[in-house]
């Protein structure tokens, strides 16, 4: 062996060295500042079903890391330090996310800090040969929540609205309202289980791992990835309709039985050979120039130079540090605690102008979805009036992330509701002393409509953006008096379309009425 060919050998012995030892110590400041997030993610993984591939995606990308050890290890490696400013981007997103009640930008500052500090250490480069191994990870966050509420509601009327057509073709006799099916002999409710959720997610994971292994095309990938979509309605369409032909001719308990959960596994498997055998025929009839050489530019560079410079052991002394300040940032800041005692909900007032008020007991699928930490909810009637319903959600600020600020919209359509309309209004109160920025939304069931004003109080200060609550919550989590969030839902029904005018005058001349007895009896006003 030549001394260029040692210089060589011991070089890569070196740079594979140096790479690992720095993978090692990233995922492990990674681990103990994202412990709770990872806690929080292994439960939604192995509790919902849309999720359980997840628990998979690690040990891929481990594969991925292994796969491309040849070009990892010798990638030529140049420190940047524009990757420190990603890295304080995604901690930034870390703790706003952490302590505003969102989750999914916590999950996210993951990956903002893992591809910051690979940047910092490595470069362009070295960043590139393990952008896919790290990145197929972004496969186990789960969706925002409205995003995945949105999917869920459209998958589950379209699946409902074809099934039903598809059982006209053989003939059955099936009502349809909304994604509820009855063909007689049983009526079923196309629930999320059975939206196709839990067959999109995975297969468009697989179509992204097929792509990969089995096509450099980016075209055949894209087009890999959407034809997940018809896959999956088609799979699911076919389940929801198999269950309710079965249903008709023979018995119920065999319809949703044991050959329901079977067809479940059994249509998936089918979606992946439709994957397979589609990417087979487009690798066929479009053909791909070969890869050469497994060896990359960075590598052909390092062979060239003989050497790689070495960058010493200042990138990974700096990582360190700033995982020592992050982490001490964090359990400071999460040590702290609120200069205000934890309202009693109970305390609400039962007379507001008139208006008498009732505590009735809540809808506890809607409270376990909601994850708030205490709520109530009071109908409020005057003489013969329609009544009018106040319901206030409360939401210990907690980086354990357990609960979730989220918009009315997505209790509302999740119990029927159909959102015609939503707008932003300014609410002046009965004292005239503020105004409230609040939403206004209509909304509408078969046989009943609906007005409803909402904010979140946090502090003293009142919105109606979830967004802008979010922000708010954070920074005054970091910055301020690690105030708590209330989000008030204020709603009058009422049946005919021109009873609309008078029904949101009633609910507007309530909630004034309202607000100065809820910042009172909530004790806002001494944070």
């Amino acid at each position: 062996m030549c001394i260029r060919d040692r210089v060589i050998k011991l070089t890569r012995k070196s740079v594979s060295n140096g790479n690992i030892f720095y993978i090692v110590v990233l995922f492990l400041g990674l681990l103990i500042l994202y412990h709770h997030v990872i806690e929080n993610l292994f439960i939604i993984w192995i509790s919902r079903d849309q999720y359980s591939y997840a628990l998979l995606i690690p040990f891929i990308s481990i594969y991925l890391l292994y796969e491309k050890r040849s070009i990892i290890t010798r990638c030529y490696l140049k420190p940047d330090k524009r990757g420190l400013l990603i890295v304080l981007l995604g901690y930034g997103i870390f703790l706003l996310g952490s302590f505003s009640f969102h989750p999914f930008s916590s999950r996210i500052s993951f990956f903002i800090l893992l591809f910051g500090f690979v940047f910092f250490y490595g470069g362009f480069d070295y960043l590139k040969s393990l952008l896919f191994p790290f990145g197929i990870l972004v496969l186990s966050i789960p969706l925002p929540s409205l995003l995945e509420n949105t999917l869920l509601f459209k998958l589950r009327l379209i699946s409902s609205a074809l099934t039903e057509q598809i059982l006209h073709l053989f003939g059955i006799s099936v009502f349809r309202q909304g994604n509820i099916i009855d063909i007689g002999i049983m009526q079923f409710n196309v629930a999320n289980a059975c939206s196709g959720m839990s067959y999109l997610l995975p297969l468009l994971c697989l179509a992204i791992i097929i792509g990969y292994f089995f096509s450099k095309s980016f075209w055949i990938r894209l087009f890999l990835f959407i034809s997940a979509i018809p896959i999956t309605l088609v799979i699911n369409v076919v389940r929801i309709t198999a269950t309710a032909i079965i249903a008709d001719y023979w018995t119920r308990e065999i319809a949703t039985g044991f050959m329901h959960a079977f067809s479940g596994w059994l249509l998936f498997m089918l979606g992946f050979v439709i994957l397979f055998i589609e990417t087979k025929i487009l690798t066929r009839f479009f053909k791909q120039k070969p890869n050469l050489t497994l060896r990359s530019k960075s590598t052909q560079k390092i062979e060239r130079k003989y050497v790689n410079k070495s960058i010493g052991p200042l990138p990974i002394i700096v990582t360190v540090c700033l995982f020592a300040i992050f982490i001490g940032g964090y359990y400071a800041i999460a040590s702290k605690k609120a200069n205000f005692p934890v309202p009693n909900l109970s305390d609400l007032p039962r007379v507001i102008d008139g208006y008498k008020g009732k505590i009735v007991p809540e809808d506890q699928g809607i409270k376990a979805f909601s994850s708030v930490t205490d709520s109530i909810t009071c109908v409020y009637t005057k003489n013969e009036a329609d009544p009018i319903v106040a319901y206030i959600g409360y939401y210990r600020t907690t980086p354990k992330l357990k609960g979730f600020i989220h918009t009315p919209e997505v209790c509302l359509e999740s119990t029927g509701w159909k959102v015609k309309e939503i707008n932003n209004y300014k609410l002046r109160v009965a004292d005239n002393s503020s105004m409230i920025n609040c939403r206004l939304v209509f909304s509408e069931r078969p046989s009943i409509k609906q007005v409803l004003v909402y904010w979140y109080q946090i502090g003293d200060f009142a919105t109606g953006h979830e967004r802008l609550a979010h922000l708010y919550t954070g920074y005054d989590a970091i910055f301020g008096n690690y105030n708590d969030a209330i989000k008030i839902m204020i709603s009058k029904d009422y049946i005919h379309a021109s009873e609309r005018e008078k029904s949101f005058q009633e609910l507007v001349a309530f909630t004034q009425k309202f607000y100065p007895y809820f910042i009172k009896t909530m004790r806002i006003s001494d944070n």
